[in-house]
């Protein structure tokens, strides 16, 4: 995949990107119960124990579809109209310590022919490419935005109190030429019409950052009491109650398999209120 990446860059390196092609990259995150790909029932925007972020990339395009736009040739006619998003290659990059954890459940938008990644750190997901450069006879997907291109969930390694900040970016040494592209067609082929397109680089793209509250504290004193003896009764209540409401709270083994709350993760309260806090 990275040689055929770099021919299909090289190809269009001899071609001038337009001043009005631009492409915006957005980033977010959605809470799900750890080890899951699964949506918490009620996100507060903070990721609690037992929860995991699932880190989504949106990009979308400008000017629309069907808009002119000159090129410089070779090929000719030197101008051609937006067809799609072309294709880049990124890394999402958390900063570390604060970032550290693992990855799972990656995965990218249908219809997107390039889609993969290189390798992965515990801070980071390198070498990410998607996109598209339709062979003959293929249609260019014109997809504007592309709501969410790529995703993967994100564990913390711990649950102490922290902010983790996540950035997509081009700054990697396995995305050669990773400036975007979008796709133009300048022509068709003389009688079956089948369109011509080049990937013209987008003169400007913006990339984003996500900011990922962790709350931390000590997992056992589940009412967040602050007067001794912090763990006591209502923690017991409390857990008992977030069990009942089904809150990933109360996904204390971090289990993946469902029922995601089972007795075992009374046991695992019971555990972890045995061993106290810090």
């Amino acid at each position: 995949m990275k040689a055929l990446a770099a021919c299909v860059f090289a190809a269009a390196g001899s071609v001038a990107s337009a001043q009005t092609l631009q492409v915006q990259f957005s980033l977010r995150f959605v809470e799900v119960f750890a080890g899951t790909n699964t949506p918490v029932p009620l996100p507060d925007g903070v990721l609690q124990a037992g929860e995991a972020a699932r880190l989504e990339l949106t990009v979308s395009f400008s000017p629309p579809v069907g808009t002119q736009v000159p090129y410089t040739p070779p090929p000719p006619p030197g101008v051609g109209a937006v067809a799609g998003f072309g294709f880049v290659c990124f890394s999402v990059q958390g900063l570390a310590p604060n970032a550290q954890g693992s990855w799972s459940f990656q995965s990218f938008a249908p219809g997107w022919p390039f889609a993969s990644s290189t390798y992965q750190t515990p801070t980071s997901i390198e070498g990410v490419m998607v996109g598209q450069f339709p062979l003959q006879g293929q249609t260019a997907n014109s997809t504007n935005p592309i709501d969410p291109v790529w995703r993967a969930v994100w564990t913390p390694a711990h649950y102490q109190p922290r902010t983790a900040i996540f950035a997509s970016t081009t700054v990697s040494t396995l995305c050669e030429g990773g400036a975007a592209r979008i796709l133009l067609q300048y022509g068709s082929e003389p009688g079956t019409g089948h369109p011509y397109y080049i990937p013209v680089p987008a003169v400007s793209y913006l990339w984003s950052s996500v900011q990922i509250p962790i709350e931390g504290g000590c997992y056992p004193n589940c009412d967040n009491s602050s007067i001794a003896p912090i763990l006591n009764v209502s923690d017991f209540i409390c857990f008992i109650n977030s069990f009942a409401a089904q809150s990933p709270y109360a996904n204390c083994d971090g289990s993946t398999a469902w029922p995601y709350l089972s007795a075992a993760d009374f046991t695992c309260f019971t555990n972890r209120y045995a061993v106290g806090c810090p």
